[in-house]
């Protein structure tokens, strides 16, 4: 941004820029003080370049407006003027470069890349100190508990760090790519338009999941009922009920890591629960768990099946063993395990009696996947593989 006082001068200085740098992009110009003042209120230039007396209003009357009006750009002066009381009132609006004409262009050349340098570091701190940033970094615990920081959450977003906070987990598992919009879009809605809590909302892609991270909730609102009510349902309807929606409440900033750590606990339970509500601390402990059997009888028929290539049979044990799993409630690692043995007993009896392709099972990345299963989804997708590879082996007749 370029606001100088004669034409010929904003001209040459327009060509000298792209000289000394191509990628030094041009927001505006400006031939007086008023109009400077509209364009760069408009452009919000990161650095204006102006001179200090200009028809209308001055450059240093314009520079104090903008500082009023929390414009932060920074301001190169070029002038002819050298009185040191308009480099006093420079300083004072936080000009730290005051260049005398004629310029020397090295002497421009350098400025420019220092002031550059500096826009950088600002916008890179910026970045990293914006409350999504600081908020995905404390929740996967890269985020370093320093004064700064401490500062910067009080200061720029009023938050103390020791202010109680939730965070609301939406996964989505393998749908996550062709839902992750709408469920952003509608967790922004619930932000804009519920009152009584500011939330920050982002996304993991690498953990398949949304989150909505809630502070300067009041206290006298039971919120985890309130989204059980009037958010979950909205998220169901919007991901044809493929998201698993996960609660948990915390005692700041710091502990966001630990909530986290928690919700991978607590997604676990949506194999016992279901996904139809919020899954949290408190629901799970209001809820009686149940030891997980099923007859013995089961595993001879499934081996029967195996024996015999009845993949009819084979499908109804299959089926069977998941109605064992799910007509009560049980703890996800007593389903997960339940899960492994019904799967090694099919595994070892085709290893017993008939021939088939293991090798291109991977078993082991096949026993790990259920053992990081979240939903039935996933568990039977990781079952089928294999029921599929038994049934395709055929008998040998060992």
């Amino acid at each position: 941004m370029i606001v100088e006082d004669e034409a010929p001068i904003r001209e040459g200085m327009e060509g000298i820029l792209k000289k000394l740098n191509p990628s030094y992009e041009l927001a505006g110009k400006a031939a007086d003080g008023i109009e400077g003042l509209e364009v760069i209120r408009r452009v919000k230039p990161d650095l204006i370049i102006m001179d200090i007396r200009m028809p209308d209003m001055d450059g240093l009357t314009m520079l104090k407006k903008l500082r009023e009006e929390g414009v932060a750009s920074k301001a190169l002066i070029l002038s002819a003027y050298s009185d040191f009381s308009y480099a006093k009132q420079a300083m004072e609006l936080g000009v730290s470069t005051y260049l005398l004409k004629p310029v020397k262009i090295q002497e421009l050349k350098k400025v420019l890349k220092q002031m550059e340098e500096e826009v950088q570091e600002k916008n890179h701190q910026g970045t990293l100190l914006s409350l999504e940033s600081m908020t995905r970094s404390a929740l996967t615990g890269i985020l370093e508990k320093t004064e700064e920081t401490a500062a910067a959450l009080e200061k720029k977003y009023d938050i103390k760090a020791t202010d109680p906070m939730t965070v609301f987990i939406i996964w989505l598992g393998r749908f996550y790519d062709e839902r992750k919009d709408i469920v952003l879009r509608i967790l922004g809605e619930v932000d804009g338009h519920v009152q009584g809590f500011s939330s920050v909302v982002t996304a993991f892609p690498e953990r398949t999941q949304c989150t909505m991270v809630l502070y300067h909730m009041e206290q006298d609102r039971d919120w985890e009922a309130y989204f059980n009510r009037s958010v979950v349902p909205m998220l169901l309807s919007n991901t044809d009920s493929k998201a698993v929606c996960v609660w948990d409440e915390c005692g700041g900033f710091y502990e966001l890591e630990e909530s986290r750590k928690r919700i991978r606990r607590l997604l676990e339970w949506s194999l016992s629960l279901g996904n139809g509500k919020i899954i949290s601390e408190r629901r799970i402990a209001d809820i009686p768990v149940y030891p997980l059997k099923y007859p013995p009888e089961l595993s001879l028929r499934l081996k029967q099946s195996v024996i015999k290539g009845d993949e009819k049979e084979f499908k109804a044990c299959f089926t069977e063993f998941l109605n064992y799993c799910r007509d009560q409630v049980h703890k996800p690692k007593d389903i997960k395990e339940a899960c492994i043995t019904f799967l090694w007993t099919a595994l070892n009896t085709a290893r017993e009696y008939i021939t088939f392709e293991e090798n291109e099972l991977e078993v082991p990345e096949l026993l790990e996947a259920i053992m990081n299963a979240y939903t039935w989804d996933d568990v039977g997708v990781s079952m089928k593989r294999l029921f599929d590879a038994i049934m395709a082996g055929g008998i040998t007749g060992k």
